[in-house]
């Protein structure tokens, strides 16, 4: 019964995390996060300190956020778990380029770039697409930028994911928008609005 409690707690915690409520979503996930270490569950443990140092990185203690992304990241290499390999090498190059130390950011997307196209594990895939196309956006570096979001946007629309294929659209608008493209920009746009539209979100 421990570890349903302890998933209940972890859920409960990603639900005031998407609410932005930082402080109780804390306090779920490092109940949630004690229980996984008394228990030696290591998978689950190694997946708490990733979703507690989202928090602290959204609060802005970048420093505790990276700690705590290292002892994920150890434990998911510990015992071979490749998916949260992929998601702990994102985070703490996230962290990383939040420092603006870009160059260190590049090294830990490409170690997650290398394992998520090795394993072709869709989800870690198409966010390190994602964040590899942010990278490129803040070098300035529109074409490379460009074709990682192609690559996260294929992915989307082969999971049917609606949410990030409205999200890849209105990126792409803004890349576009970036390099003078005003016509290809508003198609995006236009596409991301009606997509959107349908699902019921705001977009403005």
């Amino acid at each position: 019964w421990e570890l349903l409690a302890s998933d209940c707690l972890n859920m409960l915690g990603k639900v005031y995390y998407n609410q932005s409520s930082y402080d109780t979503a804390l306090n779920y996930l490092t109940e949630a996060l004690a229980i996984h270490k008394a228990l030696g569950d290591q998978k689950r443990l190694g997946r708490s300190h990733f979703d507690v140092g989202r928090v602290y990185l959204h609060r802005g203690n970048n420093q505790k956020a990276l700690g705590l992304f290292e002892q994920g990241l150890a434990i998911s290499k510990s015992i071979g778990d490749e998916k949260n390999l992929i998601r702990g090498y994102n985070d703490i190059a996230i962290v990383y380029g939040g420092l603006r130390d870009l160059a260190t950011a590049s090294d830990y997307f490409n170690k997650a770039l290398v394992l998520a196209e090795r394993t072709q594990i869709l989800d870690g895939l198409s966010q390190t697409y994602m964040n590899l196309a942010v990278l490129y956006n803040i070098k300035r570096d529109y074409k490379l930028s460009k074709e990682y979001r192609i690559k996260a946007l294929e992915i989307s629309v082969k999971q049917n994911d609606r949410i990030n294929i409205g999200i890849h659209l209105n990126s792409l608008g803004q890349l576009a928008n970036n390099q003078g493209n005003i016509e290809k920009s508003l198609i995006y746009y236009d596409s991301a609005i009606v997509l959107f539209d349908a699902l019921g979100h705001d977009y403005h």
